[in-house]
Parts: structure tokens; C-alpha cells; sequence
């Protein structure tokens, strides 16, 4: 997908909703409330995007249209979002392999 003209991909876990960019790195960060399914914590600020039009709280606006619009997908429900305002540029994105 494409955020005021940047390249932004999503990964979803089900739990997670991680926006990041391969330039920028991670944008946004959506932890599922583990008691409310239909609320988030929005993690967002990555310092880098001062001055860019990324910046402020534009990256919080955006994740949360993108995750209402994904949770209302298939049945319409209120979507509610706590943000939480951190400088993104050390979080990466960690994956591991399942031994099989």
C-alpha cells in the first residue's frame, strides 16, 4: 500500500498489525488489547520522518484507517485505538524459525 506517496507494508500476526518501510523502517506498531479484541495500542514516532509528510501523527492516523477498515472487513464494529507516541527507529521486525 502507499501512505502520501510511500511504500508501507503490513504484517499482521493476529495479535499485531507492524506497518514498516524498507527505508524508514518500522512507522507503526498495533498490539491487540489481549482482554478487548476490538481495542489497540498504537505505537508510532519514528524520528526520522521529521519534516517528511509521515511525520507527527499522520503514521497513528493512517495505521488506525487501515486497521478499522480491515476489522470491519467482514462484520461492522467499533474499532477503538490508545496511542502511545515512541521513537520507532531501534524496533525491528524479529521472526524465527519453527523447528518441524
Amino acid at each position: 500500500m502507499k501512505w502520501r506517496g510511500v511504500e508501507v507494508h503490513c504484517l499482521f500476526t493476529g495479535k499485531q498489525y507492524v506497518f514498516h518501510n524498507n527505508f524508514w523502517g518500522v512507522l507503526a506498531v498495533a498490539d491487540r488489547d489481549e482482554t478487548n479484541e476490538k481495542a489497540f495500542t498504537v505505537w508510532y514516532g519514528n524520528e526520522n520522518l521529521n519534516g517528511c509528510s509521515l511525520g507527527g501523527d499522520v503514521c497513528a492516523l493512517l495505521a488506525e484507517r487501515f486497521i478499522k477498515k480491515s476489522e470491519n472487513r467482514y462484520i461492522s464494529r467499533e474499532i477503538s485505538f490508545e496511542r502511545k507516541r515512541e521513537d520507532l527507529r531501534k524496533w525491528y521486525i524479529e521472526s524465527k524459525s519453527l523447528p518441524f
